[in-house]
């Protein structure tokens, strides 16, 4: 039978089921139960209208969390699964209680006045996810933490560069004001598609991006390379749409752009043939 963190799973379209790659079923379980508690934080945020009791909801997990390495009744299955993930693997409660404070800035925060303000929110929404993923896969977090931070970044600004069209309707401008200022872009006109610099502004946003993914692929821990495949193919992944939106000029407005399945399995095969020859 199915937990609610595989049905969670199984029911989302996201690029984190790549991270599955060559794991453990241990492992396996531990991802899926840290990928549901992601969702499910996130769906707090975004799908509760009412902010008071999506902070209520909120508090509710940090308590959870705090203690959980003690909990012996959970409320849900998620909570069951995530505890057993903790309980196996060196998950740390700081990384979690860090993405839910991420998360929680998005109830009362809609802009972001420089890029350093931006990665602050970056690295609290996809680097904490990060560290809870190389503690499921055996690679030490202060090892790992210069390919964490910049992986998460980029990731996590592609993700925003993807998504400007939804977050405007849902009334957040993720790009820095300093960058639309310095393109006199005015935050009501940021999907104007016929705004002169626009484009410009979008290019420079993405050459941010190019350098992280760069740094990324400077920062693997050559030792641990083989374990860190799940985490190398989830980046490629996103590269890719990284890739497609450049290649697109940036009309993020128009559709949500993405990458066809059969290019996810060329780049699992890719990945997995530049890490053992």
């Amino acid at each position: 039978m199915e937990t609610t963190s595989q049905i969670i799973l199984k029911k989302s379209r996201s690029n984190f089921r790549i991270g599955f790659l060559g794991l453990t079923e241990d492992q396996k379980r531990a991802l899926t139960a840290v990928y549901a508690f992601c969702r499910m934080i996130d769906d707090i945020v975004d799908e509760i209208h009412d902010p008071l009791e999506a902070q209520s909801q909120l508090d509710q997990w940090k308590q959870f969390v705090e203690n959980i390495l003690s909990a012996e009744t959970e409320q849900n299955t998620v909570q069951q699964e995530l505890a057993w993930a903790c309980k196996h693997f060196p998950i740390q409660v700081k990384d979690m209680l860090w993405l839910i404070g991420g998360c929680e800035s998005d109830l009362y925060r809609a802009t972001y006045e420089s890029l350093d303000d931006l990665l602050v929110y970056c690295d609290a929404v996809a680097s904490s996810v990060g560290f809870m993923l190389v503690a499921i896969l055996g690679v030490p977090a202060d090892i790992a933490e210069s390919y964490v931070y910049s992986t998460g970044r980029a990731l996590q600004l592609t993700n925003i560069l993807r998504d400007v069209a939804e977050d405007f309707e849902r009334g957040r401008i993720y790009i820095p004001r300093q960058m639309l200022r310095q393109y006199n872009i005015e935050l009501r006109s940021l999907l104007d598609m016929t705004h002169e610099n626009f484009s410009q502004c979008m290019f420079q946003f993405s050459k941010v991006i190019e350098g992280y993914y760069e740094k990324s692929s400077r920062s693997i821990p050559k030792p641990f390379v083989h374990r860190l495949l799940p985490a190398q193919a989830m980046k490629k992944v996103y590269q890719k749409i990284f890739v497609n939106i450049k290649r697109k000029k940036f009309q993020v407005w128009k559709e949500k752009i993405g990458i066809h399945p059969m290019q996810k399995g060329w780049i699992l095969l890719d990945t997995v043939l530049r890490a053992y020859f």
